[in-house]
């Protein structure tokens, strides 16, 4: 019975040493980016020195306490944050305590718009937002949702993601069901191997970025599917687009049918009263494109210099707004204009309000209040092969006049890469396979050689 007893009180006297030993181990470091306790201090002034200093809350062998009464000067709040230096202090002072506080806390918070650090900061115990029983359509419309995914993309790539995402993706029927009613589990590589091969190239390649990108984003909040099944293997293959376009080829024209087409426009009863024949005249002088060409404005324009000169630095977007920046970083580029080109704008000049601001804006009343504003990209594209139709030039767009910059530039000598400056490609190559229209030809001296 003794032993057993003494075996108890050692056993005993075991498991508080253990737990002295654990309490005695300190606190859990902290993890980075975290801080640790919020810790404020009261000062005053010294009625003696006149300087500041910490309100005593306790007297000591030199000094009384001071009173409740005592007014407080200002408060501070510090506290430690671990960041990848070690250990740093952070304070900050106000005039009340909750004042300290919330400065300090905005020290220690994340930067506004950092969300690497938002998201680091908030991690620790997120709930994740998708499984593998999530449906494809609510992966597709949290991620089209995003800041993330709608900041970093222009306007017209937005609208063109969410119209293919409502009509191609989720709009498409499989059997007495759609395709966003599918969970993850479901989108097997099988499955979208046959969904893209039932798609024209064109929109296949679109759609093959979009679950890309929207796999990628299921699975950083929690999904595992598109992991383990091997989607995204078939997601990162390239789309052909085969030995046809699906769409009809720019048709090229020349010079004097450029000319042609431009002087139809304008004896036309319908579109001489229109912006379409200045409009073209201006794309056939210089080869910008026709959302650039819409948002010229006269701020643009240098038209009293020996060399007049357009500078393109702004276009259209999809949502039909005038935005500062072209569609790639080539675009912006200033260009010389032909007399013609010259000749047609210091007319409209002369024509226009004296608060006008685009040069070819859209339709308003002569004594209309309303601001201006810029046509929209695909209503005149529309009408501009519309109109071209109707006048017997098939198949003609805005884009064949650029074709025809290209081509008449490299007839006379100019190199590659100027004709894609004069265009705003940032690759001559874009420029050579899509834009010239020229003849392929062997080298001359073949003839000696062979």
């Amino acid at each position: 019975m003794a032993n057993q007893v003494a075996s108890q009180v050692a056993n005993k006297a075991a498991a508080e040493s253990t737990d002295r030993r654990r309490w005695n181990r300190g606190r859990n470091p902290l993890q980075a980016g975290t801080h640790g306790e919020i810790t404020t201090t009261a000062w005053v002034i010294d009625r003696v020195t006149g300087k500041e200093r910490r309100r005593r809350l306790k007297a000591t062998a030199d000094h009384k306490a001071d009173s409740k009464r005592t007014a407080v000067a200002f408060w501070t709040a510090e506290a430690y944050v671990r960041t990848d230096q070690g250990r740093t202090r952070f304070q900050s002072r106000g005039k009340t305590k909750d004042e300290a506080i919330e400065r300090l806390s905005q020290r220690m918070s994340p930067s506004t718009g950092d969300r690497l650090a938002e998201a680091l900061a908030t991690e620790s115990g997120r709930v994740t937002a998708f499984t593998n029983d999530s449906t494809l359509g609510e992966v597709l419309n949290a991620w089209i949702a995003d800041p993330v995914t709608t900041d970093a993309r222009a306007v017209g790539t937005v609208l063109r993601y969410r119209h293919a995402i409502d009509k191609t993706i989720k709009g498409r029927q499989v059997g007495t069901a759609s395709l966003g009613s599918v969970s993850l589990d479901r989108v097997t590589p099988r499955v979208v191997t046959l969904f893209l091969a039932s798609l024209t190239p064109a929109v296949a390649k679109t759609c093959r970025g979009i679950l890309r990108q929207a796999l990628t984003y299921a699975v950083a909040n929690g999904a595992s599917a598109p992991t383990t099944n091997g989607t995204f293997a078939i997601l990162s293959q390239r789309v052909e687009r085969g030995t046809k376009s699906p769409t009809a080829p720019t048709v090229p024209i020349t010079k004097a049918q450029a000319a042609q087409i431009i002087a139809d426009l304008k004896a036309d009863e319908k579109t001489s009263k229109t912006d379409l024949p200045d409009i073209l005249t201006f794309m056939a002088g210089t080869g910008c494109r026709t959302g650039e060409a819409i948002a010229l404005t006269w701020a643009q324009l240098d038209l009293d210099s020996e060399e007049p000169t357009a500078l393109i630095n702004a276009t259209v977007n999809g949502a039909g707004r005038r935005q500062l920046q072209t569609k790639t970083r080539a675009g912006v580029r200033r260009l010389a204009l032909p007399p013609a080109v010259v000749t047609m704008l210091q007319g409209r000049l002369a024509k226009a309000r004296t608060d006008s601001n685009l040069v070819f804006p859209s339709a308003r009343l002569p004594k209309s209040d309303r601001a201006e504003t810029p046509y929209w990209i695909s209503n005149i594209t529309g009408v501009i092969r519309t109109e071209l139709d109707r006048l017997g030039h098939v198949g003609v767009t805005g884009r064949s006049f650029r074709k025809m910059v290209a081509t008449e530039l490299d007839k006379v000598g100019f190199t590659p890469r100027q004709i894609a400056d004069q265009l705003g490609h940032s690759r001559p190559s874009v420029t050579m396979d899509v834009y010239q229209n020229r003849e392929a030809r062997g080298p001359a001296l073949v003839r000696e050689i062979l």
